[in-house]
């Protein structure tokens, strides 16, 4: 069987700005796991309690479960460079505040 031609495979990744987007996910992806492991085992540490794991995880997907619907509204209503500032501000607070309570 002949090998598939490369540029068929990913021509998506021919547009310069599809590649900065990807590498962009790839990151914040990255730095997302992150933050959910260093939670979690935060709240492990401190209290030694699987049940206390377990709840901090399910609150953890509270949030997108009920705010989704609505956060698609917004998304499609508002200016994109200001959502992105606010959504950047929002996360470093959020490390912030885990780092405070670590210490």
């Amino acid at each position: 069987m002949p090998a598939p031609d490369r540029q068929v495979l990913l021509p998506a990744l021919r547009s310069r700005n599809y590649r900065l987007f990807f590498a962009g996910q790839g990151v914040s992806l990255i730095g997302t796991w992150m933050t959910q492991i260093a939670t979690v085992w935060l709240v492990y540490h401190l209290t030694n309690s699987a049940l206390m794991l377990g709840i901090v995880g399910f609150i953890g997907q509270i949030p997108s479960f009920l705010l989704t619907p609505f956060g698609g509204v917004f998304v499609d209503r508002s200016d994109p460079p200001s959502r992105l500032c606010r959504s950047f501000t929002h996360s470093r607070s959020q490390l912030y505040r885990n780092d405070r309570m670590a210490i």
